[in-house]
C-alpha cells in the first residue's frame, strides 16, 4: 500500500529491459527510447523527482506522441485516463484494500497489431436523427458508434513488457 512509483523503479525496469535485449523505439527524430504507459496517479508521483523532464523543456525538437508527457532515463512516459486499476486487498489482520496501479514499460516489437479484415481497424456507424422509423416516431434520436473489425493484438515477447505495480498518492 506504501509502494509508489519511483525513479528507482523506472531505473531497474531500464535495467532489465536492456538485459532482456529488448529493442528500442527510434525514428522521427528521436534516440532511441522504451516507452511508459502512466495514469495521472503515476504521474504524479514520477513529477516530484528532478530528474523528471517535462515535455515542454523538449517537445521543439523531436515529434512527440499523443499524451506524452515527459521522459526519465531513455524512458518515453504516455499518460492515459485509461491505466489499468484494480482492486487489492492485503492479507494482514486489517484486510486493509487499496488501488493497484499498473505502469507498463516495454520495448519496440513487444507487441504486435494485426488488422485481419484488412479494411481499417475500427468502423464508425453514424445514424442521423429520425433514421429510426417508428422506433423514433418523433425523430429525436441520432446515434454514433464504431465496432472493430477483425483486429487484434499479440504480445510477441513477454521480456519486453514490465508491468510496475504500485499504489500512488491520493
Amino acid at each position: 500500500a506504501t509502494s509508489y512509483l519511483t525513479v528507482d523503479e523506472i531505473r531497474k525496469a531500464v535495467r532489465t529491459l536492456k538485459n532482456n535485449k529488448a529493442r528500442r523505439f527510434s525514428g522521427n527524430g528521436r534516440s532511441g527510447h522504451f516507452v511508459c504507459i502512466v495514469d495521472p496517479y503515476a504521474t504524479y508521483d514520477l513529477q516530484s523527482d528532478s530528474l523528471w523532464q517535462d515535455v515542454s523543456k523538449y517537445s521543439n525538437a523531436e515529434q512527440i506522441y499523443a499524451g506524452e508527457i515527459g521522459r526519465l532515463f531513455g524512458v518515453v512516459f504516455v499518460e492515459t485516463t485509461e491505466g489499468k486499476v484494480s482492486l487489492h486487498t492485503e492479507t494482514t489482520p486489517l484486510n486493509s484494500t487499496y488501488d493497484l496501479h499498473h505502469s507498463i514499460i516495454f520495448g519496440a516489437d513487444a507487441y504486435g497489431v494485426i488488422d485481419v479484415a484488412g479494411s481499417g481497424v475500427l468502423q464508425t456507424i453514424i445514424k442521423p436523427r429520425g433514421s429510426a422509423g417508428t422506433a423514433d416516431p418523433l425523430d429525436q434520436r441520432s446515434t454514433v458508434g464504431g465496432k472493430v473489425m477483425g483486429y487484434t493484438a499479440k504480445v510477441l515477447n513477454a521480456l519486453w513488457i514490465i508491468d510496475i505495480q504500485h499504489a500512488a498518492h491520493a
